[in-house]
């Protein structure tokens, strides 16, 4: 997609500062929704974009000259999830929207990156739950050169907030919480059996861990797509069940994990027998596992705002880098923006390149020497704008006198 004349950077979404799980699982976009913004929305408005569509975010971060158009789209599709789910906001979801304009965009994909912005402090999985998402856009045309110069500054950030401050100390993350409460609240069980449903990037990352935890004996994978489900269980060396059957199996598992992406609950209460499951840990967005689990006799639910607050501990130590972090944020920040000014001075430059070079070949000098002159204009008047925007004042003056 090229980068339009008089467009701007522009995010917004909802995230777990605005709204509880219970809440955000009708905020997120379901896949034919998903396309439907790459594939109509977006260039109807003259807009590129990508979404981060995650259990603790929906976040659309856009370049173009209409991108409020995008927001007001998004704002019906939410009122008709609502509508047909029956369901009733305390508030408007207008009033559970953050949003950021211009540069102050660029800044929250930055924050979003690095982990500062995230229900677990220094979450490093973000940054690759962004990259995806920009190259899902970019493949379905949706992207273009000002996103994806943003894209990669904020994936150089990350990595440098990373590297250079302890913001991402330790292993905690929402698929490493998952793992690691598990493994503490099973520890009194001899042979632990869990069931994780769903292989895409959380259940995939939290069936890692918990491996690495546990180990493979006991642990079985189910996925919509059986075909994914046992290449990933021969490569781990754990068992697995096919889609359909995974229900009829259900007592034989001391928890389930629920990683998938679908609109509705896969499994309701009155399909728990007494002697089923007694922890469930949901981590999908729309919900997949009926909150009402909970209800059943010494049964838990948790979901990813639950599993946010038993890593208490390791968040506080990670705290004392925030400033650190956001120093170097702001550095970097900085140099983005000046480097944006001195790109938007680039065609006055031209301008004034291309008048000189006439000048200069019309009173039949050395042409060789006229391009070497030229590129050195070039890039002293391109180094003085990212330095100074008032430059480009003076070099509309020189193109007017």
């Amino acid at each position: 997609m090229k980068n339009h004349i008089g467009a701007n950077y522009y995010s917004f979404g909802v995230s777990f500062r605005n709204a509880p799980a219970a809440v955000r699982q009708y905020m997120a976009l379901l896949p034919e929704g998903e396309l439907d913004f790459y594939n109509r929305i977006f260039p109807e408005n003259e807009c590129a974009g990508f979404v981060v569509n995650t259990c603790n975010r929906t976040t659309f971060f856009l370049h173009g000259k209409h991108p409020e158009a995008i927001e007001t789209a998004y704002l019906r599709y939410i009122e008709n999830r609502l509508s047909e789910a029956g369901v009733d906001f305390p508030d408007q979801p207008n009033d559970l929207l953050s949003r950021y304009i211009g540069i102050k965009a660029v800044g929250h994909l930055f924050e979003v990156c690095a982990g500062l912005d995230s229900q677990i402090l220094g979450d490093f999985e973000i940054v690759g739950q962004v990259k995806r998402a920009f190259l899902k856009a970019k493949e379905l045309g949706s992207a273009n050169g000002m996103l994806e110069q943003a894209v990669n500054t904020a994936v150089f950030v990350s990595r440098k907030i990373k590297n250079e401050t302890g913001l991402s100390s330790g292993s905690t993350s929402t698929s490493y919480a998952t793992a690691k409460f598990l493994f503490r609240r099973l520890q009194n069980h001899q042979d632990p059996r869990v069931l994780v449903l769903g292989m895409g990037e959380i259940g995939h990352r939290t069936l890692d861990n918990w491996v690495a935890m546990h180990g493979t004996r006991g642990v079985v994978v189910a996925n919509r797509t059986n075909v994914t489900a046992q290449e990933i269980a021969s490569e781990l060396g754990v068992d697995y069940v096919a889609w359909e059957d995974w229900k009829a199996r259900l007592s034989e598992f001391d928890a389930v994990v629920s990683a998938i992406s679908a609109p509705q609950v896969i499994l309701s209460a009155d399909e728990v027998c007494e002697n089923g499951p007694k922890i469930f840990v949901d981590l999908s967005v729309p919900m997949s596992i009926d909150p009402a689990i909970a209800q059943l006799e010494e049964t838990e639910v948790l979901d990813v705002d639950m599993l946010s607050k038993r890593v208490e501990q390791t968040l506080q130590s990670r705290a004392s880098a925030v400033p650190q972090a956001y120093g170097i944020l702001k550095e970097v920040l900085e140099k983005y923006k000046a480097s944006e000014r001195a790109q938007k001075a680039v065609p006055m430059i031209r301008q004034i390149q291309n008048s000189l070079e006439k000048q200069w070949n019309e009173r039949k000098h050395d042409p060789v020497k006229i391009e070497r002159l030229s590129s050195k204009i070039e890039s002293r008047l391109f180094e003085h704008v990212r330095k100074d925007p008032n430059q480009v004042q003076q070099l509309k003056k020189w193109l007017r006198d």
